[in-house]
């Protein structure tokens, strides 16, 4: 117990004394016009509308789901290399690669649920 509050101490000491994290807050730019307008110029936010706004955020959500997902099923096969003679790590395994996919599955439905709605309006 001792061991982990020095740990959470020094680090907590070690990130305050940096100067860096410090300097890191200082924001010299043109304010929140000139966001704007380079945001304009990137792109963002001309002729959105909600619908649009939505079915952009579902697609990123879809998409960083399967990332997840890929990674999640990938440490699921571990777990199964892993426990070769241990039937509980299998089962966990399974459960694991399960679980994931009935997330995506569901995410995927979600997606498409939003994406028709948007089709329709």
């Amino acid at each position: 117990m001792k061991n982990t509050i020095f740990k959470i101490i020094s680090g907590l000491a070690l990130f305050i004394s940096n100067p860096a994290y410090a300097l890191a807050q200082v924001y010299g730019g043109g304010g929140v016009a000139a966001g704007v307008d380079a945001a304009v110029e990137a792109g963002v936010g001309t002729n959105a509308n909600l619908g649009t706004i939505l079915t952009d955020i579902t697609v990123a959500i879809v998409k960083y789901t399967a990332l997840l997902a890929t990674i999640v099923i990938i440490i699921g096969g571990i777990w199964l290399i892993v426990g070769v003679g241990d039937e509980q790590a299998k089962e966990r395994a399974k459960k694991i690669v399960l679980f994931t996919l009935i997330g995506v599955i569901l995410v995927a439905i979600a997606g498409a649920i939003v994406t028709f709605i948007q089709s329709i309006l």
